[in-house]
């Protein structure tokens, strides 16, 4: 290691032990960890697998498990729609599958829309770093009760627009508890209209093109930190992970990024994207002794369509694969974006309002969870 990147961990470590506040853990105390106990064992079926899910509103998610709950404007279908078992939703699903597209919706079921009993997550803002409350059902109360980590279902979306609303997270979780015979934990940390240049700006980003660290990159980390240093604390106490299927260890097994549309609205944002995303995840790979120097990462792309934000994003792929060979997947979705919307129901006109929003469309929200997690099953980046 250079003298450089030495300095580099120092800083980073160093800034990240006076500048991240504490977050909720749902009443476990934190642990002290040290690098010597970095996981470098594979994982097995009793390992639970924790996966980082982070980004901006796309990766909040404005997909919708029920129609027109919460006082919801924007006319857009649903999971209920799509399961729906009526003329109109069975020619709707017929219309958007017939050339082999959203093959998710092939594994839809009703069953989507109950709590999962091998699959957990947990939302936060990381505006804000605090934890939001799940809302499964549209009436589904904001208790205290209902935040921290739940049983994967609808209702992990954005928390200020629609209850049940759902992200990537729904089938990004449904497809690795399918393919894992072993417990899954999404940590999900998102905030709408957030740049990368700025709230996301990493501590790497920092000390290289100098700007401030920015506030979604510190409550993110230290909601992840809290959130291994917890798990450690529950191993200690009795050696298995009691809320997670009596698990005997766990491994810090992917990230997966969906980001951009802020950036992509600034030249000199767009111009430093790559750079800035390599020092997120290099950033993010030395905040816990639980975190691998290699963690897999997914980039998803965004809502932008913008080919200089896909430029940098490629660009980042393959800067992070030239430094850990087979570490970094980019992820297509602009498709989803490019499709009409679809043969519309007698009773009602679909929006085209949420169009930097996946259309507010359930099935793109699932597809890009499918796609997200596939690309992990596909490159074996399931710890």
């Amino acid at each position: 290691m250079t003298t450089r990147e030495t300095l580099r961990r120092w800083w980073l470590a160093v800034t990240l032990a006076v500048a991240l506040p504490a977050c909720a853990t749902d009443g476990a105390d934190p642990v002290e960890t040290t690098p010597a106990a970095r996981s470098t064992q594979s994982a097995d079926d009793d390992t639970l697998r924790v996966f980082l899910l982070a980004g901006q509103s796309n990766a909040g998610g404005y997909g919708f498990a029920y129609d027109r709950a919460g006082g919801q404007e924007e006319r857009v279908t649903s999971i209920e729609y799509l399961l729906a078992d009526d003329p109109d939703p069975r020619a709707y699903r017929a219309s958007i599958t017939a050339d082999g597209s959203y093959p998710v919706l092939a594994d839809l079921d009703e069953s989507w829309l109950e709590p999962r009993d091998d699959v957990w997550a947990v939302a936060y803002r990381s505006d804000a770093g605090i934890s939001q409350p799940v809302l499964a059902t549209p009436s589904s109360p904001a208790t205290d009760e209902a935040r921290g980590v739940q049983p994967l279902s609808p209702g992990f979306g954005l928390d200020d627009f629609h209850a049940a609303s759902f992200g990537p997270e729904l089938a990004m979780g449904h497809r690795l508890g399918q393919q894992l015979e072993a417990p899954v934990l999404i940590v999900k940390s998102t905030a709408g209209g957030t740049s990368l240049a700025e709230e996301w700006r990493s501590a790497l980003a920092a000390e290289d093109r100098g700007g401030a660290v920015g506030a979604s990159y510190t409550n993110t980390v230290a909601a992840l930190r809290q959130t291994l240093d917890a798990l450690e604390a529950d191993l200690a106490d009795d050696g298995v992970l009691n809320r997670y299927g009596n698990a005997t260890d766990f491994v810090v097994a992917g990230l997966v990024w969906v980001h951009g549309w802020n950036d992509h609205l600034e030249a000199a944002f767009v111009s430093e994207y790559e750079a800035n995303l390599v020092d997120l995840i290099e950033s993010i790979r030395q905040t816990h002794p639980r975190i691998s120097d290699a963690l897999p990462v997914v980039v998803v792309e965004s809502a932008d369509r913008d080919s200089a934000m896909n430029a940098a994003r490629t660009g980042a792929v393959a800067e992070l694969n030239d430094r850990t060979a087979g570490s970094a997947v980019f992820v297509e979705t602009g498709d989803l974006l490019d499709r009409g919307l679809g043969p519309e129901p007698a009773d009602r006109t679909w929006s085209d309002t949420l169009d930097f929003h996946f259309h507010g469309k359930a099935e793109n929200y699932l597809e890009l969870g499918w796609r997200a997690a596939g690309a992990l099953i596909d490159h074996d980046h399931l710890g």
